[in-house]
């Protein structure tokens, strides 16, 4: 975390803030370049020497790290992120559908993937939302733009008081010609830094659009510790295949006699010589690798970075009558989930933030319904939506058949939607809809799904 003294950036302390905070910001960039170098299959294994048959060395990169990112990014952010209601407040699903259609404008499902990686490669990322001048109201502009950051290239500044305060945040440019520039984002201002002179740009969002993305309090990426670990897999591969390239150029053994050079080529030539001399004998001097016992290790070390990082093996088992809920736990995929849920809530802290600043600007640049707060939105990261749809379903009945549970809790409870206030709305006026077409003597739509609902329970029971 980088920090400073001060508790807000002006025009009078905006270069000592640049100035004090440059260092540490340069020590977490050369940091950043390495793991995601590391990330791109860069490792040490590049630089590794062999002393003996110099002339067999294999460098062989598995590339877990690479794994580890894409399985974290595909598992938690492949769908896009939600926000649907939060609570029973009436009147502004339209406001809340809206928002959404901003947000698919802005291309953040996009933004999220592309911060979920950086996220996960580094431990940190960090996310700018800015006023769109293009926005027209009968057009397709969302009111903002929204860019994930290089952390490599930004960072946010921190207050020293309770709580590190995001104060605002810091982009370097880089020019073709090898020179760079400052901007300083805080609230209501933007400052252009270029050869220690300030030009200050106001900016009509009074509070921060600056965001950082911690992954946890530690900041460590997703594979930052197994990076030993990968490194040994990584001489692993490479003294196997050394051990393979050896047996096969296995180094002869002359014994009682005297190789010349001409007849070294001949042999090299015609993988045959003849030889002369008292009890002369040549042989291979060669030893296999026991891969057998090998593999047992790399097994070891693979299945540690598994369960280092929450991530589920694909080992299988030999049994044919687990039930699902087993495999489900057998083959880490309840590790994974908790680990997906742990760093969710780390980045909905974040989040919320980022949604205050982003429903401020939609009010402002396109007059969306201000009745519409960040209380009322709940961030939804899908994930396994259809796991035990039967069981969620069967919840779902049971709960709408409890005249003492709101039928928005039941919706919201189950685990079926992932906009489960959007779908109640949906399912109120289809209700309403049917009723109306119905004979006023004939069961209510809601009985007879409930009746169906308890024949279905029944036949399950008996079953």
């Amino acid at each position: 975390m980088i920090v400073s003294d001060e508790t807000e950036i002006r025009r009078d302390n905006v270069l000592e803030i640049l100035n004090t905070t440059l260092p540490d910001f340069e020590q977490n960039s050369r940091e950043i370049s390495y793991l995601y170098e590391y990330y791109l299959g860069n490792t040490p294994i590049d630089g590794r020497e062999k002393k003996i048959r110099p002339e067999i060395n294999n460098k062989i990169k598995e590339n877990h790290a690479h794994e580890i990112v894409a399985f974290k990014v595909g598992y938690g952010f492949s769908e896009p992120v939600q926000y649907v209601q939060r609570g029973k407040r009436e009147g502004i699903t339209d406001a809340l559908e809206e928002l959404n259609n901003y947000m698919f404008l802005a291309g953040k499902h996009a933004g999220d993937k592309a911060l979920a990686k950086w996220w996960n490669i580094t431990g940190i990322a960090n996310r700018l939302i800015l006023p769109n001048s293009k926005y027209m109201p009968d057009g397709d502009e969302a009111p903002f733009l929204i860019y994930t950051l290089d952390p490599r290239e930004s960072y946010a500044v921190h207050s020293t008081e309770i709580g590190n305060p995001v104060i605002g945040g810091v982009m370097r440019h880089r020019k073709r010609d090898g020179t760079c520039f400052y901007s300083i984002h805080a609230p209501s201002r933007q400052f252009i830094i270029r050869d220690s002179n300030v030009e200050e740009i106001p900016i009509a969002i009074d509070r921060n659009y600056f965001f950082e993305y911690p992954a946890d309090e530690s900041r460590l990426g997703a594979f930052e510790g197994v990076m030993s670990i990968l490194d040994a897999l990584d001489r692993l591969s490479s003294n196997r295949m050394d051990g393979v390239e050896q047996f096969v150029q296995a180094i002869m053994i002359f014994k009682n006699c005297r190789i010349e050079d001409e007849d070294a080529g001949e042999l090299k030539e015609k993988l045959g010589i003849s030889i002369f001399g008292d009890n002369a004998d040549v042989k291979q001097l060669c030893e296999a690798l026991d891969q057998a016992q090998v593999q047992m290790f790399v097994d070891y070390l693979y299945q540690t970075v598994l369960n280092d990082c929450g991530m589920p093996n694909r080992n299988g088992g030999s049994s044919t009558s687990d039930t699902g809920s087993a495999v489900y736990q057998r083959d880490g995929w309840n590790t994974a989930e908790g680990r997906a849920k742990d760093s969710e809530t780390t980045f909905k802290q974040s989040e919320i933030e980022f949604l205050k600043t982003a429903l401020l600007i939609a009010k402002n640049v396109a007059g969306l319904d201000s009745k519409l707060k960040a209380s009322d939105i709940d961030i939804k990261l899908t994930r396994r939506n259809y796991e035990n749809l039967l069981s969620k379903a069967q919840v779902l009945t049971m709960m709408l058949g409890d005249s003492k549970i709101h039928p928005l809790t039941a919706f919201q409870s189950c685990g079926m939607f992932t906009d489960p206030g959007a779908v109640y709305q949906m399912g109120q006026k289809w209700h309403e809809e049917m009723s109306a077409l119905l004979p006023q003597n004939s069961p209510d739509v809601g009985e007879k799904h409930e009746s169906e609902g308890e024949r279905v329970e029944e036949e399950n029971s008996v079953d």
